[in-house]
């Protein structure tokens, strides 16, 4: 029998429906949100800075993108598999002491690899766990890499003055071996008053530590890097999919159909009380407004129903009230993967906030914040933080119906 006639004899009448929803829906969504198409390969995450969208795609590339004229300006490969973690930073070079732009991946080929942002040429390449690979994050003052993975292991990489060829491995300076579901989410921040990196990992289950890291001197024996852990939220009982951290706050989401607002110097005593924001779905991204450079008081979430949510949170970061839903947007025709800040040069140089949104439908859509801020005089405010699902009511016939069969 051919294998794809095999795979169709186990699909559902439901997975063939959501698949013809999502075909409707993707014809009736065409234009909206002015949608950068990516042809075959789907976004699995996402970078932005400049004017400019890194994706990691499910095609084993990393893509850079102009968001002014949709121009694909370089195209990094070498995965053979799906890139599922991407981290931009820049990194001084010897010998000129130049700074470069470097492009870090990570992917389910197990490797990390390394990138030349101008050039697209490949630096490094390391074997870099035992299983997927999931998330990464720098540390700029100690040039450190930090990787987590399906393997359940945090393992920090030292990054190199000078790269040599593209074949050149990474040395590997330490590893945490606390959590017991895939790392999936890295991030890190400098402590205000000693100055060195905290970090922070979330995994599969929800699990969250806070880490000390501490970088010995280059000529002390065996690993370099000291994670030493010092907190733990609580609060999400399923997988952490996204977080924004910042301003002594920590947003994270969750597919247990929740966003949990968390204080950093509070790791012990979980999150606090009226922070969660309930939807009636997982969400699958958010982004906090109140922790970007923008510093305002509201919330976008994108959940598996391939909606955008738009929360005012002014009451409830205060303590005072819950969050109020603003408005819901019909965004794509597949699950949203990545939701990103971008600060668009307008007139006169002035940067006009929007926010960008990485979808398994194979598009970036852009949309203006202002817009988005506007209330849907369609979405009525909501009484407590959380989204009713949708009720029935029996029809007089069908209660009689019902009492019959009881009998």
């Amino acid at each position: 029998m051919d294998t794809s006639e095999s795979v169709i004899l186990f699909r559902t009448e439901a997975d063939f429906q959501l698949e013809q929803d999502r075909r409707s829906k993707q014809v009736r969504l065409k234009d909206i949100g002015d949608p950068i198409y990516l042809g075959k390969s789907k976004p699995l995450c996402l970078h932005v800075e400049e004017g400019f969208a890194w994706t990691g795609e499910s095609n084993g590339t990393i893509t850079k993108r102009s968001l002014e004229t949709n121009e694909v300006h370089q195209v990094f490969r070498g995965h053979r598999g799906p890139v599922s973690a991407i981290c931009v930073c820049w990194h001084t070079m010897r010998p000129a002491l130049a700074k470069k732009r470097l492009i870090i991946s990570g992917s389910w080929d197990k490797h990390i690899k390394i990138f030349d942002d101008e050039s697209g040429q490949l630096l490094s390449d390391t074997d870099a766990h035992t299983d997927f690979i999931k998330s990464l994050t720098h540390l700029d003052l100690e040039n450190i890499i930090v990787s987590g993975g399906s393997d359940k292991e945090i393992r920090f990489w030292l990054l190199p003055p000078q790269f040599t060829t593209g074949s050149q491995k990474l040395e590997c300076e330490g590893f945490v071996r606390e959590h017991t579901r895939p790392v999936v989410r890295l991030t890190s921040l400098r402590d205000f008053h000693t100055g060195k990196p905290i970090l922070y990992s979330g995994d599969s289950m929800g699990t969250l530590f806070s880490w000390t890291v501490s970088v010995l001197p280059s000529g002390n024996v065996g690993r370099r890097v000291r994670a030493t852990k010092i907190g733990q939220f609580k609060g999400h009982s399923t997988g952490i999919t996204d977080w924004c951290l910042g301003s002594g706050q920590l947003w994270t989401s969750s597919s247990d159909n929740s966003v949990l607002l968390h204080r950093t110097n509070q790791e012990h005593s979980g999150p606090l009380s009226q922070s969660r924001i309930q939807h009636s779905h997982p969400v699958k991204a958010l982004l906090a407004l109140p922790v970007t450079e923008l510093q305002i008081p509201y919330l976008i979430t994108a959940c598996s129903d391939e909606k955008i949510r738009v929360w005012d949170v002014s009451a409830f970061e205060d303590k005072l009230g819950p969050a109020d839903l603003l408005r819901t947007v019909d965004a794509h025709s597949h699950e949203i993967s990545s939701l990103a800040l971008w600060l668009r040069k307008g007139a006169d140089e002035i940067r006009v906030p929007w926010v960008l949104s990485a979808s398994l439908d194979s598009t970036l859509r852009r949309w203006k914040l202002s817009d988005l801020l506007a209330r849907d005089e369609t979405v009525l405010p909501n009484s407590s933080t959380e989204e009713r699902a949708p009720c029935f009511e029996l029809t007089e016939e069908e209660e009689r119906e019902l009492l019959d069969l009881e009998q």
